[in-house]
């Protein structure tokens, strides 16, 4: 809810409905048009806001910066702990499938673990993978790249032929009306 406050109003400038005498009105600010329409004054701390409306938002604001930074550090700190430990059950999985020929489950590799070497070689067989993907990636969106200009190459020359035979069909028509008015018949 926003505070009630009363505001020192210019009728001519700040309430369009209100009639044009120019005396300043005292009006009870019980409408968030009435905030974004005054001009906020500096403050104590000589911090000017473009109108009320602006300083009553910058105001609430102020003293949850440092809840907000406490809260994304805990929430940092938990997807790293959950960023490693689903990539421990990931590896699990994928070295099951890809050195074992077995399909397990989450729940199933939640309970099982991988030797130091077992989990290496189940993430370098991840990351080949990862990075084969963002090749092809790449080389698609190249290749798309490379199609679009030469797309436009070809755009470009059709319409270089169709300016060039739409001048020469010009020029032959100039010429046969030129030899036409020669011509004893006209």
């Amino acid at each position: 809810m926003l505070p009630v406050a009363s505001l020192s109003l210019s009728e001519e400038e700040e309430v369009p409905s209100a009639h044009a005498s120019g005396d300043k009105e005292e009006v009870s600010a019980y409408t968030w048009d009435h905030y974004v329409a005054t001009r906020d004054a500096a403050d104590r701390d000589g911090r000017v806001f473009p109108n009320k409306a602006e300083r009553v938002k910058g105001e609430l604001c102020e003293g949850y910066e440092a809840k907000a930074a406490s809260i994304s550090e805990e929430a940092a700190k938990k997807l790293v702990k959950d960023m490693h430990y689903e990539a421990r059950v990931q590896a699990i999985i994928d070295y099951y499938a890809q050195y074992r020929g077995m399909k397990v489950k989450k729940e199933e590799a939640r309970t099982m673990n991988l030797t130091r070497e077992q989990f290496l070689k189940a993430r370098v067989e991840a990351e080949v993978k990862q990075r084969e993907e963002m090749i092809q990636q790449r080389v698609a969106a190249e290749r798309q790249n490379m199609e679009e200009e030469q797309r436009l190459t070809m755009e470009h020359m059709i319409q270089q032929r169709i300016e060039a035979e739409r001048q020469r069909i010009e020029e032959e028509n100039r010429s046969s009306f030129t030899s036409m008015s020669n011509c004893p018949l006209y």
